[in-house]
């Protein structure tokens, strides 16, 4: 389980004590402008740490890029995680856990992990510290996947009106595999940071902090990305 004590948040806000995002499987999202690094042979963990709203049985996207190729990690109607990274229908790489469901209405840390080589068998899913098996839908990705600059949006897949129905705590993207000590403390705190990765290692970082305001991290500090918010903009307490 996710515990509380994360000094990524600061001394006078712990981690689970701090808010969410509520989307609510409308047209709740968020817009990261531009933001489109990620490379079909480039090493990545993702971190999230979301509740699944209950009785839901349809896909909740987590992030998903918006032109060009395609990175997108979702949890779909059986509340699986399923990951894909495309440039083609027929040229991708494509995933989800087998024999798991996600919990609905708790408090969950999810993982994922790439180790790059353009192979669904490069990719591991933990979800709160645990390791789960994968079944492949695909193994064919040749290609490279960023054709354009186009961003990516938290929450939502719009070009099949599919969003999140749940909370989001928080997203983070770093440029390498994340360690088991890693990722077993970024289970526990909720991020990353100061679970032994530096800034220079991250790509992207969402918070949504006590006041209910999203905010882009400087880690990096450069390239820097704009974030905006679309439908509603409602948070509440994470726990």
């Amino acid at each position: 389980m996710i515990g509380a004590g994360s000094s990524f948040w600061g001394s006078a806000v712990s981690y689970l004590q701090g808010n969410a995002k509520i989307y609510d499987g409308a047209f709740d999202l968020d817009n990261i402008v531009a933001f489109n690094p990620i490379e079909r042979t480039q090493a990545i963990s993702i971190n999230c740490n979301l509740k699944l709203t209950a009785g839901i049985a349809t896909n909740r996207i987590i992030i998903d890029q918006v032109f060009g190729g395609r990175l997108s990690v979702w949890v779909d109607s059986l509340r699986r995680v399923q990951f894909l990274w495309a440039n083609s229908l027929v040229n991708r790489i494509a995933g989800f856990t087998s024999g798991f469901s996600l919990p609905e209405n708790v408090a969950t840390s999810v993982i994922l992990t790439y180790t790059g080589g353009s192979n669904a068998n490069n990719v591991a899913i933990y979800v709160n510290n645990d390791s789960k098996a994968i079944s492949i839908l695909n193994n064919a990705l040749t290609a490279n996947i960023v054709t354009a600059a186009g961003g990516a949006r938290i929450g939502a897949r719009v070009a099949t009106s599919e969003y999140m129905n749940g909370l989001i705590r928080q997203l983070e993207i770093i440029n390498r595999v994340a360690t088991p000590a890693e990722i077993a403390a970024a289970s526990i705190t909720g991020s990353f940071q100061g679970a032994g990765v530096s800034n220079a290692d991250y790509l992207l970082a969402v918070e949504f902090n006590q006041t209910g305001t999203a905010n882009l991290t400087t880690r990096p500090s450069t390239p820097t990305y704009n974030i905006t918010a679309v439908g509603g903009a409602a948070y509440t307490q994470y726990l």
